[in-house]
């Protein structure tokens, strides 16, 4: 039986996902908790460093220390999409 307080319903069990790929997805958390170690395990996906904490992990990546960096980033990612005919990559984190 689900508990119901002023008009939330919390869950008591699993419920199934309406999307297999989500569009948009935020991680937050803490500081230290594993955040981008978990995105570099992500395949095919570009990690847009914003404060020099990627150093310590394999993954496909680059850092920005500016918003000139990003804006240059991005046009390199928009022309690489063109040149290739595909999408550069399946994912960006920042």
């Amino acid at each position: 039986m689900a508990t119901e307080v002023k008009g939330i319903e919390l869950p008591t069990a699993t419920i199934k996902s309406v999307v297999k790929s989500p569009k948009n997805l935020i991680i937050f958390s803490k500081p230290k908790t594993g955040k981008t170690t978990l995105l570099s395990q992500l395949p095919n996906c570009l990690l847009i460093d914003l404060e020099s904490g990627s150093d310590y992990v394999d993954a496909m990546k680059i850092k920005a220390n500016n918003i000139k960096d990003l804006m240059d980033i991005e046009a390199a990612i928009i022309k690489a999409d063109v040149t290739n005919e595909e999408e550069f990559t399946e994912a960006i984190s920042l």
